[in-house]
């Protein structure tokens, strides 16, 4: 009889999330396990910045009352003048998509003032722990 195969490490890590993965999703009714970060910045003109935080203001506050969003915030660098940063954690993909769909059907008051550059990315995390864990 030939000797059983030696599964490599991590397929045999993935399969483990996974199936951890599925049987919490189950536990969730359907709904999307990971987490999601959105993160990004803006560049205005210096004397710009404030104008943006504060236009920004009412979204952060809708924001955070929605389902699913567990950190929400829009600040200014403290070393660059014309730098503001984006932070966003949702529960899950639904969630985020619930947001995006709020924000398109009341959008905010258009900006009076240029945004030079920005970029916004969302990135799905599928393990937390402590740092350096």
């Amino acid at each position: 009889m030939a000797a059983p195969r030696q599964v490599p490490e991590s397929v045999s890590c993935s399969l483990s999330m996974h199936l951890a993965q599925w049987l919490s999703l189950r536990a969730l009714g359907g709904r999307s396990l990971c987490v999601l970060i959105v993160a990004g910045y803006f560049r205005v003109a210096p004397g710009d910045r404030a104008a943006l935080l504060e236009n920004r203001r009412a979204s952060v506050v809708r924001s955070r009352g929605e389902r699913g969003c567990h950190a929400y915030t829009i600040s200014a660098d403290l070393v660059d003048p014309e730098l503001v940063h984006l932070y966003e954690r949702w529960e899950s993909k639904e969630d985020l998509a619930a947001h995006a769909a709020a924000n398109r059907a009341a959008p905010r008051p258009a900006d009076r003032f240029d945004v030079l550059e920005s970029e916004v990315l969302q990135y799905e995390i599928a393990s937390v722990g402590a740092l350096g864990s």
